[in-house]
């Protein structure tokens, strides 16, 4: 079918590559950007959000090696902060494990009168769907 199609607030370089269908090349180039960077796909993540204290303690927990980076904490809403950690595909099992850890002890201590830690894990989420843990 013919017709035109107007693609509005995409930039230039990501303009060309849909006037030209060079999709092999942009993909590429833009996984070898990420694996530079150590951002999925050749990276995991994993979002920690919480009270400033637990996610603290979420974070101080987690291995030391396989982490690539933790971005953050940064404000979320009302006394929440929220952290993202860049981890490897080889430390994934470690890095979870500790953040499971993480969760329980704050579900636990959440059960002491006047206490309310709450903690949310998100992993390889891009913001829509994702795994809580």
């Amino acid at each position: 079918p013919a017709g035109r199609v107007f693609v509005q607030g995409a930039g230039t370089r990501l303009g060309a590559v849909l006037g030209s269908r060079s999709w092999a090349e942009y993909m590429k180039t833009e996984v070898a950007q990420r694996t530079e960077l150590n951002l999925p796909p050749s990276a995991r993540m994993a979002h920690v959000t919480g009270n400033p204290q637990v996610v603290a303690r979420a974070l101080a927990a987690l291995p030391h090696d396989g982490v690539y980076s933790v971005l953050g904490p940064m404000p979320e809403t009302e006394g929440q902060v929220r952290a993202t950690v860049l981890f490897s595909y080889a430390r994934g099992s470690d890095v979870t494990q500790s953040l499971r850890a993480s969760v329980v002890a704050a579900a636990v201590a959440k059960r002491r009168p006047g206490v309310s830690p709450s903690l949310r894990i998100r992993l390889d989420d891009s913001h829509v769907g994702g795994l809580v843990v």
